[in-house]
């Protein structure tokens, strides 16, 4: 039996006993590594927040697992729960960077100038980018890493 395989049953094995056990995350993370994983790790996922909805590592892996399988609109939606008790400011510049998707979701100051946010983001996420922000020209991918590292710190 491989490392991986064996660590993925102690984790299995951990949600099993306590779906809201903090390895919920982890095998959530292991299982989506795996090809054709993400809908397995999803539902992980739910189980894990139904019981901890508050863990803001699950709900940010779960916005990438649907930003990946391409529900934009579910990823932003997720991200901006996270915000509500988590607002740290990579959090916000990566739901902006969702372009239309991010519109119901943007704080009141942002959303009378639009325009001039998502010209910064687009700026900072990717320097080739044009004025407009076009979603798929920015690295949402590395935004998701800078809003795991805020959170972990």
């Amino acid at each position: 039996m491989s490392a991986a395989l064996g660590d993925e049953n102690e984790l299995r094995r951990a949600v099993e006993q306590d779906p809201g056990a903090a390895e919920f995350v982890d095998l959530a993370r292991l299982v989506s590594e795996r090809e054709g994983g993400a809908a397995e790790a999803r539902e992980i996922l739910f189980r894990g927040l139904s019981v901890d909805p508050k863990n803001p590592l699950a709900r940010l892996l779960l916005a990438k697992l649907f930003y990946l399988d391409g529900m934009s609109a579910f990823a932003v939606r997720e991200l901006a729960e996270l915000r509500n008790s988590n607002p740290v400011p990579a959090l916000q510049r990566l739901i902006d960077a969702f372009g239309e998707f991010s519109d119901p979701y943007r704080t009141t100051s942002q959303v009378a100038a639009p325009a001039a946010t998502a010209k910064s983001v687009s700026t900072e996420s990717n320097e080739a980018a044009s004025d407009d922000l076009v979603f798929g020209e920015v690295d949402i991918e590395a935004d998701f890493d800078d809003v795991e590292e805020e959170l972990k710190s």
